[in-house]
């Protein structure tokens, strides 16, 4: 992940495993190794930035 900062990758993930709608993008089979759905990640991206300014706990459409 060039030029992204650890700390913003996981506080990330920890998001999106709060939303089913993301959760299911994510795969961790070790507590080293995390696969994440690039399609999925780009929703979440999108969503992350719509929602920029309003609470994280907010129901996605």
């Amino acid at each position: 992940m060039g030029g992204v900062i650890k700390a913003n990758t996981d506080f990330g993930l920890k998001v999106m495993l709060e939303h089913p709608e993301f959760k299911k993008g994510v795969l961790n089979p070790t507590h080293k190794i995390v696969f994440i759905n690039k399609e999925v990640i780009l929703e979440f991206v999108s969503w992350k930035e719509e929602t920029r300014y309003k609470s994280y706990k907010k129901v996605i459409k």
